[in-house]
């Protein structure tokens, strides 16, 4: 089963996007799902409690486009479980993504498979305990 949504990205950004997706022989849909299950793994970004959803700052200088994707159905799950986790809206992510994933390092992009393994997020408060 395929979810559809849009997401808003600077124009950039979706230059960008076009651009891999072309040179890895996926589309669109396929690569941004790729970026998803990759920000899944990392463990470096910690959960956030009590905290508001942040979004992308626009500024007057990007123009911004939205675009549709197509997700299977546990992509999108695990979208919305990284935008409650992480407390960034899915378009902030996918902008994230791009940034550390494509323009910093490419290369783990082309070991990504399309079928991700179960994730758990663990969040323990320090503080009192």
């Amino acid at each position: 089963m395929k979810i559809e949504s849009t997401l808003n990205i600077s124009y950039n950004n979706h230059c960008i996007l076009n651009k891999f997706a072309k040179e890895q022989k996926v589309t669109k849909s396929e690569l941004i799902s790729q970026l998803f299950l990759l920000l899944s793994k990392d463990k470096s970004i910690n959960c956030k409690t009590f905290k508001r959803v942040s979004y992308q700052k626009k500024d007057d200088h990007t123009n911004w486009k939205k675009i549709h994707v197509s997700y299977r159905a546990d992509v999108y799950e695990l979208c919305l479980d990284l935008r409650n986790c992480w407390k960034f809206s899915i378009s902030y992510l996918l902008a994230f993504a791009i940034k550390k994933y494509i323009l910093n390092n490419n290369s783990c992009m082309n070991n990504t498979d399309n079928y991700r393994s179960s994730y758990m997020f663990f969040y323990h408060d320090y503080k009192n305990h």
